[in-house]
Order: C-alpha cells, then structure tokens, then sequence
C-alpha cells in the first residue's frame, strides 16, 4: 500500500470513528472505503471480482431474514430449524446491557459476547479469577458499537445489541477450538478455511476443498506451510453448511468440532473480511468472483 493511500486510510478511519461518515449513503460510503482499500475503483452495474460482488451484495441484495441469521442469540433458532437443536450451543442467559449481568447465576465456566458484532467476547475459565470490570468494559465497548455502520454490512443494521452467556465449550488446549468455516458458493459448499496458531504468535490459515486437498491460495493469513488432518466429521460439516446456505448466492458457515468430535454451529457469514481484503495470489480475487452467481435484479425486502 503507497504512502497516499495509507494516509487517506489514517484519514478515514479517523472521521469514521468520530461519527462525520454516517450520513453517506451506503453506495458513497462503500464507492469510497474500496478505493482506499482496494486502491480501485468500483462497477456497480458489472460486478466481477469477489471483492466487487460482496459489495453488490451488500446494496442490492438484502433480506429481512439475514438480520436473524447475524444475530447471535436469534440465530440458534433459525440454524436448529435447519439442521437440529443437537448442534446448537447451551444459552445460559440473555441481557440488555452490562449492568444487568448476573454473575450468581453464572457457572464457573462460561462465555459472554454481544449479539450484534464480531467483538465484545469474553472467555471465562473460571469466574473466581475473572476481572469483571475488565470484562463488562469489553462488552460495554461492543454495545456502543454500531456494526453496520463500519462497513455498511446491512444485516447487521436492525439487529438488537445485547449480551449473551453461552456453555463453556472445551478444546484440546493447545490450539483452542477447531473452527471449519464453509465457504458456500450458490448453496455449495466449495471450500473449507481452517486457521491455526491464534492462540500463540503465529496464525495460519488454509484452504481445503472438499476432498481435503490443501489449495495453494490464502486470504487474510498466511498460508499454513503444513497441511493438518481431516476432521472425521468433514461430510457432516459440508452437508450441514449446504443446508444453510441453500438458496443463497454466498455463505460462510463456521463450525467448531470439539473433543468428542460434536460439531457446533458458530455462525453465519455473508462478507468475510468484509470482502475487502487481498487474495494471494490476486487472481483469486476473480476466480471466486466467478463462482458467485448473483441475481439479476436486485432483491430488497428489508431496511
């Protein structure tokens, strides 16, 4: 990235977080965000590569039932509906706001995270040595945050922020969970990402397809310089995130496996990285732009 285009970055993000972008339309904001991200110009009326497709997406096609696939305590119901309460992990309770929390009623361990973004998570192994103040500053940051408004990704817009306690679910602990997410083109599952090394210094990320052969491409990691094993349940996950994705023209399914080998619905995804991150090599950028077939009509019968 050139020394313009980071300071016009800087920029940005900077009137962003100061509130002065949020009368921009949807069209002016995202034109804008992909020039400085992307360094190009974006075609709304011909959309190729995945990058301009997840935009088109964003605008043009929008769904009343997207806001309940994002939010994270609506969307277990809507996913049990599809593919069984077995796979949905335990609710232990719902609140509005931080000062709500009741920690009595909290096992020892335990996870919180808020119901409308990607963040405000917090991982509880055993509440005698949580840092509760620490912890409701953390979900309290999330609350305030409006997540449509960062990357105009339109579910996100009516979902009702709140809190979240869920079953502490147990990994091997040296990797943390195992998380599958299912890149889904047109209702297929084509792909599999799984990324590695987030709990210590180094994340990698691989590509499988669905004979798990380790492709050659990466997205927003590294690419991992091993491949790993197969999880035993890899045709359940892909059957499972076909069912999801059913009827859509892109979905990303994530998925956690745990000890036992149980699978976990984690959630759904329409833009991962908001679409607006680099491929590598950068002709991956077309290539899976091609496997979206988008509507020939916008479809809106949400706001």
């Amino acid at each position: 990235m050139n020394l313009i285009r980071r300071i016009c970055r800087k920029l940005w993000f900077t009137a962003l977080k100061a509130g002065m972008l949020d009368h921009l339309s949807d069209e002016c904001f995202l034109r804008c965000l992909y020039r400085i991200t992307m360094g190009g110009s974006i075609d709304f009326s011909h959309p190729v590569l995945f990058s301009e497709k997840m935009q088109w997406l964003k605008l043009h096609y929008r769904k009343s039932v997207f806001t309940t696939m994002v939010d994270k305590y609506a969307a277990k119901q809507y996913v049990a509906e599809r593919i069984g309460n077995q796979y949905i992990t335990s609710t232990i309770a719902v609140w509005d706001d931080t000062d709500s929390i009741n920690t009595d009623s909290l096992p020892d361990k335990f996870v919180l995270k808020c119901t409308h973004d990607s963040g405000g998570l917090v991982i509880c192994a055993d509440k005698n040595s949580l840092d509760w103040q620490s912890a409701k500053k953390t979900l309290q940051t999330s609350l305030n945050h409006n997540y449509y408004l960062a990357n105009r990704e339109w579910p996100y817009k009516n979902v009702h922020p709140r809190i979240i306690a869920e079953e502490y679910l147990e990994n091997d602990g040296s990797e943390g969970l195992h998380d599958y997410k299912i890149w889904c083109f047109n209702g297929e599952p084509e792909y599999i990402q799984y990324i590695t090394g987030r709990i210590g210094k180094h994340t990698y990320e691989g590509f499988y397809d669905k004979s798990w052969k380790l492709q050659s491409f990466h997205y927003h990691n590294p690419l991992m310089p091993t491949p790993v094993s197969a999880p035993r349940c890899l045709d359940e996950l892909i059957e499972l995130a076909r069912k999801l994705s059913l009827g859509l023209p892109f979905l990303r399914c994530d998925f956690y496996v745990l000890q036992d080998g149980s699978i976990r619905f984690g959630e759904m995804t329409f833009y991962p990285m908001s679409g607006m991150e680099n491929w590598h090599p950068a002709e991956m950028n077309r290539i899976m732009g091609d496997k979206i077939q988008l509507p020939n009509d916008p479809i809106i019968d949400g706001e």
